[in-house]
């Protein structure tokens, strides 16, 4: 849940996460150094790609195909997953695993 990931967040980063949290798409690591790459596409979509080989999208204990909620709509397409915001979070930033780093995204404007 949210504390389950703002408490140790908190305690790593030294920021304080003071929104909602939406759990938007997990992959599996079969190292430690497997890690994504996330960059603004446009300014409603995230890309986000895997920066090896031999990983999948995943979402809730299972691979992930195509969803959508009222936020965003998430399309994994094999290497790549994009994140397509219907209407941007005010000041939000977008957390990513690489290798054994949490790194942000901030939103672009």
């Amino acid at each position: 849940g949210e504390v389950a990931f703002s408490d140790p967040y908190t305690l790593i980063s030294g920021h304080t996460i003071k929104g909602k949290i939406h759990d938007i798409t997990q992959f599996n690591m079969n190292t430690a150094t497997d890690g994504v790459t996330a960059k603004w596409k446009d300014e409603k979509t995230i890309l986000l790609e895997f920066k090896q080989w031999g990983n999948w999208w995943w979402r809730k204990g299972i691979g992930m195909g195509p969803w959508e909620n009222d936020q965003f709509t998430v399309t994994p397409n094999g290497q790549q997953c994009e994140i397509s915001f219907k209407e941007m979070p005010k000041n939000g930033t977008f957390i990513y695993q690489d290798g054994v780093e949490w790194r942000e995204l901030q939103q672009t404007k």
